[in-house]
This record gives structure tokens, sequence and C-alpha cells, in this order.
């Protein structure tokens, strides 16, 4: 069984257009196929002329694109990528009234995905970088009025981004909607392809602090008897909070 993750607004339209072809000239019920139609969260006046709204005719609208571009009858879970309404997004974990805008309603989008459900063009539903409010919502109308039901979030979650944790981990578990967890190397910086810049990035905030021996101290330590390289931007935080004596004393908890 081959699972498909296809995201249009970060993949070149030609790169989607390979992936229908493939799909074509495969068995189509041993692939699961999963896509997105894009909230207004992020503005992006090109996808779909920037009516990113969640009601009956873009929702329909961004699924009779992708099932052409794809070449496939059906998705098999259709998700719902950012939020229409104002919600902190990418790295923000605050919520700004001041930014509040208009949204479509939960049980009128729902009404939607169901009318596209019956047709056969979508299997399931989920969401994409959503917040515990959102989910609630979304399951309220979905118990109140008998529309399809969310059967998956898929929020980033990774070592520096724990948000799910402590604001829909519980939530998850008691409502049976289980996390798809992207990004897990937080966008390459995991990976340390930022070294450089984040190293130069480093050195400035250690000089500015006077603490560029203890980091340097460190750096060496863990170089040299542990054989360890920790990635860089965890430097830049030790810096800010001042806890490079601690790490000196459990450089082993790191590298677990």
């Amino acid at each position: 069984m081959h699972l498909i993750r296809v995201l249009i607004l970060l993949i070149p339209l030609k790169c989607i257009l390979f992936v229908g072809s493939w799909i074509e000239k495969n068995s189509r019920d041993k692939i699961i196929l999963a896509t997105k139609a894009a909230g207004g969260a992020r503005g992006m006046e090109w996808v779909r002329g920037g009516n990113h709204a969640f009601n009956r005719t873009n929702l329909r609208g961004a699924l009779e694109g992708s099932l052409k571009r794809l070449k496939t009858d059906y998705i098999d879970l259709y998700q719902l990528h950012w939020p229409e309404r104002n919600t902190p997004m990418f790295g923000n974990y605050l919520f700004d009234p001041e930014q509040e805008r208009e949204y479509t309603a939960f049980a009128e989008t729902l009404e939607a995905l169901s009318e596209l459900i019956k047709e056969g063009k979508i299997r399931n539903i989920g969401l994409s970088n959503e917040w515990p409010w959102g989910l609630m919502q979304f399951l309220n109308a979905s118990e109140r009025d008998s529309l399809p039901r969310v059967v998956s979030m898929q929020n980033a979650y990774n070592l520096i981004n724990r948000t799910y944790d402590s604001s829909l981990r519980e939530m998850g578990y008691r409502e049976n909607v289980p996390l798809l967890a992207y990004s897990p190397m937080a966008f390459g910086h995991l990976s340390a392809k930022y070294i450089r810049l984040i190293f130069l990035m480093i050195l400035h905030s250690a000089m500015k602090s006077q603490r560029l021996f203890q980091l340097l101290v460190l750096m060496r330590i863990l170089r040299k008897t542990y054989k360890f390289h920790l990635p860089l931007w965890h430097w830049r935080l030790l810096i800010r909070v001042g806890s490079v004596p601690v790490l000196l004393l459990a450089p082993p908890l790191w590298i677990n």
C-alpha cells in the first residue's frame, strides 16, 4: 500500500502532473491519496484567485482541480489546510484578536464536504495546522448536525515544536482524532542544512553576551570527549538562557 500526500501549494504544477501520470499507470486501490484545500490564513492570491473561503463553491472548485491534475476519481483524505479564520501561524502561538476576520461557519464547511463525500469524490476529511477550538467546533458541528467527522489532524511535530503535546494531545486521544505529524526535521533546522548561517548568528550572540569562551569550551568537550556535534541552533538558545554550565555537567542527556 502506498501513501501519497500531495500539497499543491508547495509543489510546482509540473510535479503534480507527474504524480498524476504515475497514479494513472498504477493500481488506484493500492494507493492512499491525501491532498488539501488551502484556507485564507496566509493570503496567497495565486491560489484559486484569492478565494480561500471554505464554502461550497471554493471547496468544490479546489477538489475538482485536484482530481483533474492527479488523474483520479476520488481522494482518500481531503484536508483543510490552514484555518480560514484568524489563528496563530508558523511559529506564533499567541492569539491576536486585532487580526479577527470573517470566516465560513463550521457547519457550512462540513455540509459542502458532505456533498462531495456523497458524490464519491472524497472518502475522509481531515484538518491541518488547526488549533483546539477549531477542532472542537468541527467535532461539535458534526455531532449536532449528523455531518461527516474529522478523522485526522496534520500539525507540525518535532524536537523543537511540541505545541501539539500541550494543546491537542489529550483532545486527539479522547476524541479519536490521530495526529499525522509533519516537519519532523523542523523545516531542515534539525538536519544542520543551515549550519553556516546559524554559526555566524551564534558567534554574534556569544560575543554580545560575553560568553564566547564558555561556548568554545563546551563545543570542544562535546566534540573531543563524546564525538558529538550538537546542532548549532541549540548553541544560540543556550547562550541566551545562560545554561552552558549545566550542559557541561550533563552532555550525555543531549546525546540521547
